[in-house]
């Protein structure tokens, strides 16, 4: 792998994060209405899927070793992106519920019957 590589899989991962931003920035800024977030939402998942491609082609020679490798590559980086993402959704959803419900209960300090 030549240096030339690793600064071009570096400048598209970088290209990319900038679009991503880029586009969540300038939709804050016109108080959501440049476009739907259904469309937002589905642009973003658009640029990290392509994301995803540039780092396991650049970064993790993605096609350049036997297809065995590769598969299980792929295999690990969806595993570990699936993990993610439903940690994540699960986490928020936990603290959304919870957090709709104030808790009603006192702190009372436990004394000790010694």
């Amino acid at each position: 792998m030549t240096p030339k590589r690793y600064i071009t899989g570096f400048v598209l991962s970088l290209i990319l994060t900038c679009a991503s931003f880029g586009i969540v920035w300038m939709h804050l800024a016109r108080e959501h209405a440049l476009i739907s977030h259904t469309l937002l939402a589905s642009t973003i998942l658009a640029l990290a899927i392509v994301q995803l491609v540039v780092q396991l082609v650049y970064f993790l020679h993605f096609g350049r070793e036997s297809k065995a490798r590769d598969v299980l590559s792929f295999g690990l980086a969806a595993s570990l992106i699936a993990f993610i993402v439903m940690g994540s959704l699960w986490i928020m959803a936990n603290l959304q519920h919870n957090g709709d419900t104030p808790y009603r209960g006192e702190v009372t300090p436990q004394t000790s019957n010694d």
